[in-house]
């Protein structure tokens, strides 16, 4: 299991500003609480891309969590590319969260990963995922990128329910890993 945690400086105001986002979603990316990021670049590739599923990961979001939190994609259809991965790890990819909705988000994610294993007839202590959630709180930034089982990544969004906190069960889960 790899779990990192580390401050970054990234707001949603930032990613509306990308040479990528169209002028025309620019406002709605900036007051995005969840922003599905794209990688800026990838080998063979001319500007953003995102894992192969990201379109049914939107779809699932939009569906499953209030209309008060909309994902947002932040391209335009012409210039959105899915690339494929390695298809033995189940990929979320890059999202930007709200704190404030970042429970909400996380439950919905797990439904989702559970439901694409249920699709293969895996199981969380056989799956890995791979996941880089950016929490925003109002004065900064936190990357949590994890690559690992789904049943360590469920085991941490359960507790965090129980604790103070899924940012603390996150920063637990990634002092588990250094050790």
């Amino acid at each position: 299991m790899a779990m990192t945690a580390k401050q970054v400086d990234i707001t949603p105001e930032q990613v509306a500003g990308r040479s990528y986002v169209p002028t025309c979603m620019a406002s709605e990316v900036a007051a995005s609480s969840l922003i599905i990021l794209p990688y800026d670049s990838w080998p063979g590739h001319d500007g953003p891309v995102f894992p192969a599923g990201t379109t049914e990961l939107a779809q699932f979001l939009r569906k499953e969590l209030s209309p008060d939190v909309r994902p947002c994609v932040p391209v335009s259809e012409e210039q959105y590319e899915e690339i494929a991965l390695y298809s033995a790890l189940v990929i979320i990819g890059t999202l930007l969260v709200s704190a404030l909705v970042l429970p909400t988000v996380a439950s919905v994610l797990s439904h989702f990963i559970i439901k694409k294993m249920e699709r293969t007839s895996l199981r969380p202590e056989d799956t890995d995922v791979k996941l880089v959630l950016i929490i925003r709180e109002p004065d900064h930034s936190i990357e949590f990128a994890y690559e690992g089982k789904a049943a360590a990544l469920f085991n941490a969004l359960r507790a965090a329910k129980k604790t103070d906190g899924i940012v603390k069960a996150l920063e637990a889960l990634s002092q588990d890993s250094d050790g």
